[in-house]
């Protein structure tokens, strides 16, 4: 072979090499990264659950999904506390769960004396379905067979097997059985 024809083959090797090298690495490196924070700051994910692309945790370690459960697109999940999504849950689009909130400042009332912040968990339970654009408020807690309506608002405990709609999210009428 000649000098310029194995000059010029090195030469396009190392081009293909260089360019499958910009391609992978960084999507290797991304996923080792990825693999390696949820390992140290220990989330928890079940199988068969399916979280969607665009979607915003705050702290991983604060974080568990249950079996089976899907998370759809641009959620925002501001998790101060943990929130711990159960089985067979199905979270759509846009929903903002929110486990802190700033306190008012109010003399009269000892138990905030320099606080400025609060924190509570959310707990959503087996067989929920969140449909889009809701917010769950702080302390939260979503019993099993439940719909949160589009837009709603959820604060305090949502009795198991009800459909809840409204700002402040209220008892629609009763589920009929199991979600999913």
């Amino acid at each position: 072979m000649k000098k310029e024809n194995l000059d010029r083959l090195i030469q396009d090797t190392f081009i293909c090499v260089h360019n499958l090298v910009d391609i992978l690495i960084p999507n290797i490196m991304f996923l080792i990264g990825i693999k390696t924070r949820i390992m140290k700051i220990s989330w928890e994910i079940g199988s068969k659950s399916l979280m969607r692309k665009g979607n915003r945790i705050k702290y991983l370690g604060r974080f568990k999904v249950g079996f089976n459960s899907y998370i759809n697109e641009q959620n925002y999940f501001d998790n101060c506390s943990p929130i711990t999504i159960g089985d067979n849950c199905m979270i759509e689009f846009r929903n903002l769960f929110l486990t802190g909130n700033h306190i008012e400042k109010d003399k009269s009332r000892p138990e905030n004396e320099g606080k400025n912040y609060y924190s509570k968990p959310i707990i959503i339970s087996d067989n929920v379905w969140i449909t889009s654009n809701c917010t769950i408020l702080p302390g939260t807690i979503i019993e099993d067979n439940v719909i949160l309506s589009a837009g709603s608002v959820a604060s305090g405990r949502l009795e198991s097997s009800w459909i809840y709609s409204g700002n402040p999210a209220k008892k629609v009428r009763k589920t009929k059985g199991i979600i999913r």
